[in-house]
């Protein structure tokens, strides 16, 4: 009788559980990431419990940016808009190559120090930041806040400088963008200028 009673409660308590981890998945839908060492800056970034609990990976999102909580399409825009706002901090600051800040920055040192400071890590080079986030192929898609990645010194196919997207016009696919150049440090430049027209290669968006 002892274990009739014993089986039965450990298949009841089975059949609880099953339930329980049900009805967690179902709280989640396929949206963008973000990490839960967001800054409390953000604080008016409403968020619920079961996001900051979440540590759910899809990675046909994001590849490789070290995140792990969701959040919704219109708390991605509300974050980009932070951290465009937050990289306008740093201009006038110096160039340095191999510079991750925060004083001197190199161009992916940039883009890393500033997405850092909310829970994104990003590759160290800007050859490597050009396999972070999803791709966008139509630069009349892009939207604040999507890295932008070009050639260096040198044309061809290698990646060698890396910006963040501050401002774009979707009807042109025209953009600003900040970034740590070796002449000005950190500034803003538009995309129409000869130097960056020819060299733009891609773009990847983070949130």
């Amino acid at each position: 009788m002892r274990k009739i009673c014993l089986v039965t409660f450990l298949l009841l308590f089975e059949s609880c559980l099953t339930q329980k981890v049900s009805r967690k998945d179902s709280d989640y839908s396929d949206d963008v990431y973000f990490d839960k060492n967001i800054p409390s800056s953000l604080g008016n970034i409403k968020r619920s419990d079961k996001i900051l609990n979440s540590v759910v990976i899809n990675p046909n999102q994001l590849d490789n940016i070290g995140l792990s909580h969701k959040i919704n399409e219109k708390e991605g825009v509300a974050l980009v808009e932070q951290v465009v706002s937050r990289a306008k901090e740093y201009l006038g600051c110096k160039y340095q190559s191999g510079g991750k800040g925060p004083k001197r920055f190199d161009c992916s040192g940039f883009t890393s120090f500033i997405y850092g400071q909310f829970g994104v890590s990003l590759a160290a080079s800007s050859a490597g930041q050009a396999s972070n986030g999803i791709i966008i192929d139509d630069r009349k898609d892009l939207r604040q806040g999507d890295i932008v990645l070009f050639n260096g010194h040198s044309l061809g196919e290698r990646i060698g400088h890396v910006g963040i997207v501050t401002e774009v016009d979707n009807k042109t696919g025209e953009f600003y963008f900040i970034h740590s150049a070796i002449s000005g440090g950190v500034r803003i430049d538009h995309s129409s200028q000869d130097y960056y027209r020819i060299r733009y290669k891609t773009a990847r968006r983070i949130f």
